[in-house]
């Protein structure tokens, strides 16, 4: 079978948003070089300064080329009867996928990452970059970051590799890649052709497009095929039509956005999460003793008054019995039932039991808000440049800003943000828990920042 190596320079890194602005075809044949291909792309949008300085191209330089529309017919010649190679392929099969289908053409074809070939064919390396490759195959790239330089850089390391470990166990190990997953029988057998490997969330939808089963990762590609691996699809797979997803700036954004998602949407075949919760808050009685109280709601301002966050009132009854018995504290709620050796014994004074009570409840007790006042918390993602930016005040979630490309989030927008919001936001169980993981991570790479309450009155 022959093999098209395929290499593109683009205006950024969202296929539905971005566009070609290179591209580079080596055809190979039984291991040999047969034919290249390689032409300018007028992509119809300015470069970022960053695809500038990486490419060497310029708005004027392509502004004389042809547009993809005039080159659409030579370039679906040039990749037809091949397997299309790439690496890191999701990225360029995606973006050629997209600019064929603005043109009216339905492209398909099976597809191989180079990335997965080096790390099944080299799993004694950690990196498998192509910047890496070309040092450890001592390649030489004429012109890195162009298509021509990069396809060609690709095509040697595949030779490279069939020298090293023979193109029998190499094309076989390029079988195994070309596998599918067995998708749902409903399911067009191209629909995950053109989702990327980047963050975000997706959703199965059925034929009417309400939305089955919601999920995110940091690979979409990766998290949405891998519901679909043998053995362990949804018995509910023929129901699905359709896949809808949408990038996010990173792994938290992504997370957070399913979290909303799955309030908005209430899937019809994911196990819900209740947002419900109970919680312990201490009141002081008429002697001075602070007694346990079952609260379902918490106030945004005195979320570190409470101890822990339970499913049921019954399952934070166990917890304080537990505790009860283990610290021998006589704690007045009837539905405690604690035995007689614990109730009966004389009982110390206010505020020795309101101390011992603390102790004891310490390890439930909720996170105090690490800062003065609101926070935005910001994620951009380098490869495809999508930023958002998350605010929050005492771990309650009030709202997010997007950018893609070169656009910025101005702070005035987070101020606006807050304003519309504050009056408005609440405590809510899963934020809370999602924002205490990521945020106390001992390696979180989250940008926090906070913001004076003084600048947005």
């Amino acid at each position: 079978m022959d093999l098209v190596f395929v290499d593109l320079e683009t205006t950024g890194g969202v296929a539905c948003r971005d566009r070609i602005t290179e591209i580079a075809i080596v055809r190979c044949r039984n291991g040999e070089e047969v034919k290249r291909f390689t032409a300018l792309i007028n992509p119809e949008q300015a470069l970022t300064p960053f695809i500038r300085k990486l490419t060497g191209l310029t708005d004027a330089l392509l502004r004389e080329e042809p547009v993809f529309a005039q080159l659409a017919g030579t370039i679906l010649k040039e990749l037809s009867q091949a397997v299309f190679v790439a690496h890191n392929s999701r990225f360029d099969y995606g973006f050629l996928k997209q600019e064929f289908a603005r043109v009216g053409i339905h492209w398909q074809a099976q597809n191989l990452c180079t990335v997965k070939l080096s790390r099944n064919l080299y799993p004694e390396h950690r990196k498998h970059g192509l910047d890496q490759i070309i040092e450890r195959h001592q390649i030489v790239c004429e012109q890195r970051h162009r298509a021509m330089g990069d396809a060609l850089a690709t095509f040697k390391f595949f030779q490279s590799a069939c020298e090293e470990h023979g193109k029998a166990k190499v094309m076989a190990e390029v079988e195994r890649l070309l596998l599918r997953p067995s998708l749902p029988p409903n399911l067009a057998t191209d629909e995950l052709d053109g989702i990327p490997s980047s963050p975000g969330i997706y959703k199965f939808l059925n034929e009417n497009g309400q939305c089955l089963f919601m999920g995110h990762g940091r690979n979409l590609f990766q998290a949405i095929t891998g519901r679909f691996q043998s053995g362990k699809g949804p018995d509910w797979s023929e129901d699905i039509y359709d896949i809808d997803y949408q990038l996010c700036a990173g792994e938290f954004s992504a997370q957070l956005d399913f979290l909303r998602g799955l309030q908005q949407e209430h899937p019809v075949h994911q196990h819900q999460r209740s947002s419900s919760f109970c919680s312990i808050y201490l009141e002081p009685d008429p002697s001075g003793y602070l007694q346990p109280k079952l609260v379902c709601e918490i106030s945004p301002d005195q979320v570190s008054q409470h101890y822990g966050l339970f499913q049921s009132n019954s399952e934070a009854i166990k917890a304080l019995r537990g505790l009860a018995k283990a610290h021998l504290l006589s704690i007045e709620m009837a539905s405690l039932e604690l035995p007689a050796q614990i109730t009966q014994k004389p009982k110390p004074t206010p505020d020795l039991f309101n101390t011992q009570l603390q102790a004891a409840l310490a390890g439930l007790k909720l996170k105090t808000w690490p800062w003065p006042g609101p926070v935005a918390i910001g994620e951009k993602e380098r490869f495809t440049g999508i930023e958002q930016v998350h605010l929050f005040e005492h771990w309650c979630y009030l709202g997010t800003l997007s950018a893609a490309g070169e656009a910025e989030i101005e702070p005035e927008q987070w101020q606006q943000l807050y304003l519309q919001n504050r009056a408005s936001f609440c405590f809510d169980k899963s934020i809370y828990q999602l924002l205490k993981k990521q945020l106390l991570a001992e390696e979180s790479s989250l940008q926090v920042i906070p913001f004076s309450l003084v600048e947005v009155e």
